[in-house]
């Protein structure tokens, strides 16, 4: 248990190594390292549902307060998150292909709700281009990430049996 919240560190340290790295205009490699290891370490956690959806919402205002000086906008968004995850996981095999396609629709869903959310307050004004720009920038990056860390649980899965997803 102690490995999967040192991921969780790690995943969230690389996100701020990253946004600082990696131009914010970039069109291909805004970082989301943070749901995406949230999202899949969720099979760690299928049999202590309350105790994840628990990590999804301190993660979240853990995020909302290192990086974007707000509480609660990501503590309620990554909860969402972590029941799409729930739900996906409950549809979908552990291989590597539907892990990418979970990650996708969790990035999908973090990008779209959060922009309209922002859209809904004043914050901004909705436009569907934005939202696809967001949504695609996104991909590439965490995606070689998701890859990356999967092999990674997997290889840790494999070499300590109780953790195998």
């Amino acid at each position: 248990m102690i490995s999967l919240y040192a991921i969780l560190f790690v995943g969230f340290y690389l996100e701020g190594i990253g946004s600082n790295l990696i131009p914010i205009s970039t069109a291909f490699f805004n970082p989301l390292f943070s749901l995406v290891t949230l999202v899949l370490l969720y099979p760690y956690f299928h049999h202590n549902k309350k105790g994840y959806y628990k990590l999804c919402f301190w993660y979240g205002i853990l995020y909302d307060l290192i990086y974007t000086n707000t509480i609660f906008f990501h503590g309620f968004l990554f909860l969402i998150i972590g029941y799409v995850a729930y739900q996906l996981y409950q549809l979908f095999s552990h291989h590597l292909m539907n892990i990418l396609v979970i990650v996708f629709i969790s990035i999908v869903v973090l990008r779209s709700v959060s922009y309209i959310l922002l859209c809904t307050i004043g914050n901004r004004i909705f436009s569907f281009f934005t939202l696809l720009h967001s949504i695609t920038s996104s991909l590439v990056l965490n995606f070689m990430y998701a890859a990356v860390l999967y092999f990674f649980l997997h290889h840790l899965g494999q070499k300590h049996s109780r953790l195998r997803i």
